[in-house]
């Protein structure tokens, strides 16, 4: 873990990429011109082809040996009845289908839609830069299921602001605690 928080924090060293930005400052400062690559998700697509319409992305490189990118995954939940109404239920599943299968909506907006056969129509691979880093999900990493992960967590926001101290030295502060969880 020290020798992934040592290299991400080699990235914004100041050298490749400016120090000390917080979320806001680093998509300005891409959008802006002034940093010449931006460690974010496909989410700000539309944010960075507003400022270049030939706005370029890839996946993450492989380092440490393993490829894998960070994902955070959107879900369906659906609940529980004891007693279920077959028919209601099918509807149910036609609907949340109907919505996966739609994928190419979410794909323009930059993310990888989580229905693959989406990603393998000639209407996605016309998509650029999206068609450039759809194979990231087959490497997909989700958090691990604990209270404090999870994509706007403390424990992410607090490694963000860790990586924007001017030392690279520093410790990222600790997690808070939640309210309701045993110590």
């Amino acid at each position: 873990m020290a020798d992934v928080i040592a290299f991400m924090a080699r990235l914004v060293d100041g050298t490749v990429n400016p120090r000390r930005l917080d979320y806001a400052a680093a998509i300005a400062a891409f959008a802006n011109r002034q940093t010449a690559m931006i460690l974010s998700g496909g989410w700000e697509l539309g944010t960075f082809r507003a400022a270049d319409e030939n706005v370029g992305a890839a996946p993450f490189p492989t380092v440490f040996g393993t490829p894998a990118v960070y994902a955070d995954a959107p879900a369906f939940v659906l609940p529980h009845h004891p007693d279920p109404d077959t028919e209601r239920r099918r509807r149910t599943h036609r609907a949340v289908a109907a919505l996966l299968k739609a994928g190419q909506i979410w794909a323009t907006a930059g993310h990888i839609p989580s229905y693959r056969p989406v990603t393998r129509t000639a209407e996605y691979q016309r998509l650029k830069p999206q068609a450039h880093y759809v194979q990231a999900q087959s490497h997909v990493v989700l958090d691990p299921a604990v209270w404090f992960a999870g994509a706007g967590s403390d424990f992410q926001n607090a490694m963000s602001r860790s990586s924007s101290r001017p030392s690279s030295t520093a410790s990222p502060p600790t997690a808070r605690r939640a309210p309701w969880c045993a110590a």
